[in-house]
């Protein structure tokens, strides 16, 4: 990226209008365009404007941080923070990735399209070995291999556009989408959730217009959940033609079902009937029950189960649901995506059909098992209980899909979440007000701000939602060489590189795998250290099979927590403990 660009941009930022031609009656109608290319297509489908009208090229003024970013992640670059200064120590551009001193990490740059981050200079991307990857993986487009052209500047067609973004791999899609959710979760852009929810995702762009003198050509490119790329642009920034476009591209592009989505690889582990003992399973055929019970294994199938209580119930299963015996007692174990979860907690608690209530009803219920599950063996642990939430066993239905599909990852922190079919209480969705206010006209935003005063987004992938406690770290560092001895004869236990230990404000503690985190309330009494070590067990033992005993860990977390006290810090480093918390 060339030094002048910054300079470049900001002259052109104050040289034209930011809204354009796009204010100017209602001629924005006449010149802007949505297209779509999902991978199976050859052609794009225009579904506003026609191509014949659309300029030939159009600049891709911020995509090229788009670019930037999934080169990064292909080749397994390392994250090189920016610090972004503000007031009289900025640099020319902070103002686009900071509003404090702060450190920009690679995903909050692109949620904030911090183009100092990406600048291929300072991230020392080698012209060489870019040109070798595009080329490699989009050898049709020729401007894209060079990478001079990465700046804003820089013209394509829309299908080009299309097209490098349907040939990055899933899962760079998998992480730019979850990347740019925090794009549309800044205040500045709330006006697009009640048309797109979490569903769509995109990078803006805004720059100077091909064709028509002083005015602003802007836009969005991204994907839906099932890999389908998206195009909209037009006379005006970005912001201009997005909240104008939003009822359109929502209705053009609406969501499907949840067979078709992509990219959900959270997992949910679901304990059913928990509290009603099953006495028997028995699989049905279309002319009645089989004659042998099931007593173990993976469902596939229509089965009818017995309760102990004389109560029965048909399910379906395509192998999502499995049988486990525990000496006599039968267990009905669900591993469900994220999706799929969230769907069948809104057909056995709530009515899809009522959609604004429901869309409100499906964030709850996502956060809700962000708070309160147990993260363990890369999935959330939860029972399907009436004292937490119950679960449908059986395939959610096609308009639950759909709405838990436009609410895609959105989840909620800062306060206590809780929903009740008809009660209201502090902190809880009364679902039958809801539908009520729903009625009358409130959008599911306004019964989530109602409901939870306190609470706001929950967004992926930021350090910042770590509230990290030092000192505890600090602990379990220093103290890992005495616990590995007391541990020698625990096979497979592997000190934590990068490890974290976060305050957790409400819900059950857990260590989350993949970020190498602990989340606890405290950790100075014995019995918070129990649950400390517990933790760190989990993925000190991650690789193991030690690591899925439950009885094995606990155990040896109960012994590392007594033995292993603030005793054996010396007295200074214990004052410093107790004024760092």
């Amino acid at each position: 990226m060339r030094a002048s660009y910054w300079h470049w941009f900001a002259i052109i930022t104050l040289t034209y209008s930011l809204t354009g031609r796009a204010t100017q009656g209602n001629d924005w109608q006449k010149d802007w365009w949505l297209v779509s290319l999902n991978p199976q297509q050859t052609a794009p489908q225009w579904w506003v404007g026609e191509a014949a009208s659309a300029p030939a090229k159009v600049p891709i003024g911020s995509l090229w941080k788009l670019y930037v970013y999934n080169y990064s992640l292909a080749l397994d670059l390392p994250d090189k923070p920016y610090q972004c200064h503000a007031g009289r120590h900025a640099k020319v551009g902070d103002e686009y990735c900071c509003s404090q001193d702060e450190t920009i990490t690679r995903d909050i740059a692109l949620a904030r399209s911090c183009g100092a981050y990406f600048e291929p200079q300072r991230l020392r991307i080698d012209a060489r070995q870019w040109q070798q990857y595009w080329q490699r993986n989009v050898p049709e487009i020729k401007w894209l291999a060079q990478l001079e052209n990465i700046q804003p500047q820089t013209q394509s067609s829309v299908h080009d556009i299309l097209l490098s973004l349907n040939r990055l791999s899933a899962n760079s899609i998998k992480h730019t989408r979850k990347a740019l959710l925090g794009r549309i979760l800044q205040p500045q852009w709330s006006a697009l959730l009640p048309h797109l929810g979490g569903a769509y995702r995109f990078k803006t762009f805004t720059w100077v217009h091909p064709q028509y003198k002083g005015a602003y050509f802007g836009g969005a490119a991204g994907w839906l959940a099932d890999g389908t790329a998206f195009w909209v642009g037009g006379t005006g920034s970005s912001k201009v033609v997005i909240e104008n476009a939003a009822p359109l591209i929502a209705e053009k592009l609406p969501i499907k079902g949840q067979s078709q989505q992509s990219f959900d690889e959270e997992c949910v582990a679901v304990h059913y009937f928990k509290r009603y003992p099953i006495q028997t399973v028995t699989r049905l055929s279309q002319r009645g029950a089989d004659s042998t019970k099931v007593t173990s294994g993976a469902l596939q199938g229509q089965y009818a189960v017995k309760f102990s209580n004389g109560n029965a119930l048909q399910i379906i299963s395509d192998g999502e649901l499995s049988l486990t015996q525990r000496g006599n007692a039968l267990q009905l174990w669900g591993k469900l995506s994220m999706q799929e979860y969230v769907a069948r907690v809104l057909d056995r608690e709530g009515d899809a059909t009522k959609t604004e209530a429901a869309k409100a009803l499906s964030i709850a219920a996502r956060s809700y098992v962000y708070q309160n599950a147990h993260f363990h063996l890369g999935c959330w642990q939860i029972d399907d209980d009436s004292r937490k939430q119950r679960v449908s066993p059986n395939p959610a239905s096609v308009r639950a899909s759909q709405v838990v599909g436009f609410t895609e990852d959105l989840s909620l922190v800062g306060s206590p979440i809780y929903f009740h079919q008809n009660q209201t209480k502090p902190n809880t969705l009364n679902w039958q007000h809801a539908v009520n206010r729903a009625a009358l006209g409130d959008d599911y935003l306004a019964l989530l701000h109602e409901a939870y005063p306190n609470a706001s987004w929950r967004l992926n992938n930021q350090a910042q939602q770590c509230q990290r406690l030092p000192q505890a770290e600090l602990y379990l560092r220093q103290s890992f060489p005495q616990a590995k001895q007391h541990l020698r004869e625990v096979k497979g236990v592997e000190v934590v590189q990068g490890l974290k230990v976060c305050q957790l404000d409400y819900g059950n503690p857990y260590a989350d795998q993949h970020s190498t985190s602990i989340y606890v309330r405290d950790w100075r009494s014995e019995n918070d250290r129990v649950t400390l070590w517990h933790e760190y067990l989990h993925l000190a033992l991650r690789y193991h099979p030690n690591g899925h005993d439950e009885a094995l860990i606990e155990q040896n977390a109960r012994r590392l927590a007594s033995q292993l006290s603030l005793g054996k810090y010396t007295s200074s480093t214990k004052r410093k403990i107790r004024a760092a918390q």
